[in-house]
């Protein structure tokens, strides 16, 4: 079986750059040659993601919660009172 080592070897890069370019880490800039060099060497030899990082991929995703607050008047109203001392507990404020 492929590892991430293999891969990075072969496209001559490091393996943060397999690993986040397999994972689609969209925050990650990497040239398009790079990726497309990733993927088809990854694809050549059968790359499979382990049930290990997969299971930490869903955990990192699940821990993750957005907030967002709008600027409306009546809005904020309704905002500040039920959703402000959640978001301070979150923070730690």
């Amino acid at each position: 079986m492929a590892t991430l080592k293999d891969i990075a070897r072969e496209a001559n890069t490091s393996e943060s750059t397999v690993s986040r370019v397999l994972s689609g880490d969209q925050t990650f800039s990497v040239a398009n040659e790079t990726r497309s060099r990733i993927l088809k060497i990854a694809n050549r030899l059968n790359y499979r993601t382990s049930r290990r990082r997969q299971i930490n991929q869903a955990q990192h995703i699940a821990k993750s919660i957005g907030v967002v607050q709008f600027w409306d008047k009546q809005v904020v109203e309704h905002w500040d009172q039920f959703f402000s001392p959640s978001v301070r507990e979150w923070n730690g404020s």
